[in-house]
C-alpha cells in the first residue's frame, strides 16, 4: 500500500447520504434519511470522520449525565465519529482507516477498509459487511466536497 492517491482525498466534505443494504437487498437508514456528517483528509494522512441522526430524540435533562437509558442508546445508535490515519491502496480501490480514537471502543487500535469511488465532486464509501442489529449490512456513505 501506498498513499499515492491520497491527494484527491484531502479536504472537506460533507454528508449527504447514508444507506445500508442487507444481503436479501433491504434498504435501510441507519443515520436517519437526512444524515448529517463531516470528514476530514489532511496531508500527512490524518483523518476524522463524524455522522449524526438529526432526529435523535433531545435528552429530557440538560445534565447529560442525569440522561435516561433510553436516551444514551439512541444517542450512541444515531452517531458515530473516529480519526485516525490512512492509507489509500490505489489498486484495490480502497482507503484504510487506522482507528485511533472512536465512539465504538472496540474500533479503537482496528483498521476499518472502506472501497471508494470519486464521481465529480462527490466521495462515495462502501463498507464490507458489518453486523448491525445482528444483520450484516454494506454502508454506502456519499460526500460532496465542501473544501
Amino acid at each position: 500500500m501506498n498513499n499515492d492517491g491520497a491527494a484527491r482525498f484531502f479536504g472537506t466534505w460533507r454528508l449527504v447520504s447514508c444507506v445500508a443494504q442487507s444481503p436479501d437487498g433491504q434498504t435501510a437508514y441507519p443515520f436517519g434519511k437526512n444524515p448529517q456528517g463531516r470528514a476530514g483528509f489532511e496531508p500527512g494522512g490524518r483523518y476524522s470522520f463524524q455522522v449524526f441522526n438529526p432526529d435523535r430524540p433531545k435528552f429530557a435533562s440538560a445534565d447529560p449525565n442525569n440522561a435516561t437509558e433510553a436516551d444514551v442508546r439512541a444517542a450512541f445508535t444515531g452517531s458515530l465519529a473516529y480519526y485516525g490515519s490512512f492509507v489509500v491502496n490505489m489498486d484495490e480501490g480502497t482507503i484504510v482507516n487506522y482507528v485511533e480514537a472512536a465512539s465504538i471502543p472496540s474500533w479503537v487500535g482496528s483498521n476499518q477498509v472502506r472501497y471508494y469511488r470519486f464521481e465529480s465532486n462527490h466521495l462515495i464509501l462502501r463498507t464490507p459487511p458489518l453486523l448491525r442489529d445482528g444483520v450484516e449490512l454494506v454502508m454506502t456513505l456519499t460526500w460532496e466536497r465542501l473544501a
